[in-house]
C-alpha cells in the first residue's frame, strides 16, 4: 500500500531547517584574501618578467643571429662582385693575349720570310762573288 506524504506547514519547515544564512566575511577574512590575491598577483608578475627577460634574451641573441647572416650575405655579394670583376679581366686578358699572339705569329711569319730572303739575297752574292772570281781567274790566265 501507498505510504503517505506527511506534508509540513510552510512554518514548521522554517524553523526545523538549520540556519544557514550568509555571513558577511570579517575585516581578517577580506585582509587575508587580498593579501592571498596579492600574493599570486605578485608571483605571476614575477613568472611574467622571467618571460618577459628571456624573450629579451631570445630576441638579443635572434638578432645578433640575423646580424651575423646579414655580414654573410653582404661578404658573399662583395665576393661576387669581386669574381664578376676578376672575370672580366681575365676576358680582357684572355683576349688581349690572343691578339698579341697572333701579332707575334705574323711578325715570326714576316721575319722568318724576310731572314730567308737575306740568306737568299747572301747565297746569289756568293754565287756571284764566285763567279766574278772564276772570271777573274780565267782572265788573269788567259793574260799570262
Amino acid at each position: 500500500m501507498p505510504q503517505k506524504r506527511v506534508t509540513r506547514s510552510p512554518q514548521k519547515s522554517m524553523k526545523a531547517r538549520p540556519a544557514t544564512a550568509f555571513n558577511p566575511p570579517s575585516q581578517m577574512d577580506i585582509d587575508k584574501m587580498l593579501d592571498d590575491q596579492q600574493h599570486h598577483m605578485t608571483i605571476t608578475i614575477s613568472e611574467k618578467e622571467i618571460e618577459i627577460d628571456r624573450l629579451k634574451t631570445t630576441v638579443i641573441a635572434l638578432n645578433h643571429k640575423a646580424s651575423v647572416v646579414i655580414d654573410k650575405d653582404k661578404d658573399i655579394e662583395n665576393a661576387t662582385k669581386r669574381l664578376e670583376d676578376s672575370e672580366a679581366a681575365r676576358v680582357v686578358l684572355q683576349q688581349h693575349i690572343v691578339e698579341t699572339s697572333v701579332k707575334v705569329d705574323v711578325d715570326a711569319n714576316n721575319h722568318n720570310k724576310y731572314q730567308d730572303d737575306l740568306i737568299q739575297q747572301i747565297k746569289d752574292l756568293q754565287k756571284q762573288l764566285e763567279d766574278q772570281k772564276q772570271l777573274q781567274f780565267s782572265k788573269d790566265k788567259s793574260h799570262r
